[in-house]
């Protein structure tokens, strides 16, 4: 018995490292902090497991003034998919922190399209 609950403790962690690693090497190359064709962004996104619905663009001033620190940024690549997820977004996990139901695309030196959660947190 004691082998069986050690390889599920070791699986579980060789998940847990593969996860990290993988979020790790998108964000590497895959940058949340690029500037990407606003004219191309999908109307929705799926980034941490859940959908978001595209809103309007904003300045970083306005962003900044309504969602304190500022935007949390994700990458638009295949609709979100492979953009790693940004530790303060609102995930497909419960948890009892509060989350961003809004995350940003960054479209210009000074622009950003809104991407509001779809349902709720």
């Amino acid at each position: 018995m004691v082998s069986g609950w050690r390889g599920t403790l070791n699986l579980a962690l060789i998940g847990l490292a593969f996860i990290v690693g993988w979020n790790t090497l998108l964000g590497f190359i895959v940058s949340p902090s690029g500037i990407y064709d606003g004219s191309s962004l999908p109307d929705r996104l799926h980034v941490c497991g859940r959908t978001w619905t595209k809103g309007e663009v904003q300045t970083l001033e306005t962003i900044t003034a309504d969602y304190s620190p500022g935007p949390t940024l994700v990458a638009p690549i295949l609709g979100g998919i492979l953009s790693p997820c940004p530790g303060a977004a609102c995930t497909d996990v419960a948890r009892n922190t509060p989350c961003d139901t809004v995350v940003f695309v960054r479209i210009g030196e000074d622009a950003y399209a809104s991407y509001s959660l779809a349902g709720g947190p």
